[in-house]
Parts: structure tokens; C-alpha cells; sequence
């Protein structure tokens, strides 16, 4: 795969950034849910210092976002873990039981 450089706009300006090939439309929704955020937030109408706090703020609560939804991944990881193991200990049991279904 190649890399490719995207022109994305965030809060009013256009930057060139490189991605990987196929992950254009990824970037591109990455970059207007950034710029969404930030206009929730007011930061459109904003410039200097109070633009800055803002887009810091927003950076906060997108980082925040994504540990809420990694701990909630991990969770439901880890209830299920005991299940797929017993599950696979079923298989294993089954399966060395029916070597014929092996062959």
C-alpha cells in the first residue's frame, strides 16, 4: 500500500496529510468530526488565545471519548472471554472424542 497525501480542512484552514491508501474517507470523517466538536464548542467564531483553549478543550473531550469507548471495548472483551473459553474447551472436547470428523 501506498501513501497519499489528502488535503483536509480543520477549523477554516486546508493541510496536506499523508494516509495510507484506503484510509482517505477515515481521515476525512476524522477531520469533520474534529471540526465538529470545535464548533459545538463556539471555537468557529473564536481566534487567538480563546480558539486555542478551545481546540485543547476539544482535543480533551475527543480523548476522553475514545478511553470511554476502549473501556467499554475491554469490558465486554473480558466478559466474554470466559465463554468463548469454555466454548473452545467444548470443541477441544468434542473434537478429540470424533477424530474421524479430522480426516
Amino acid at each position: 500500500m501506498s501513501d497519499r497525501t489528502l488535503s483536509i480542512e480543520l477549523l477554516g484552514k486546508t493541510y496536506p496529510i499523508k494516509c495510507s491508501e484506503g484510509q482517505e474517507a477515515e481521515l476525512q470523517a476524522a477531520a469533520a468530526y474534529l471540526n465538529a466538536q470545535f464548533k459545538q464548542l463556539g471555537g468557529n467564531n473564536r481566534s487567538g488565545k480563546v480558539a486555542e483553549t478551545l481546540l485543547l478543550i476539544t482535543a480533551l473531550n475527543l480523548s476522553h471519548e475514545l478511553i470511554q469507548v476502549k473501556d467499554k471495548l475491554d469490558q465486554q472483551v473480558n466478559q466474554q472471554a470466559p465463554r468463548l473459553q469454555r466454548l473452545i474447551e467444548k470443541l477441544d472436547a468434542f473434537l478429540s472424542q470424533h477424530d474421524e470428523i479430522l480426516v
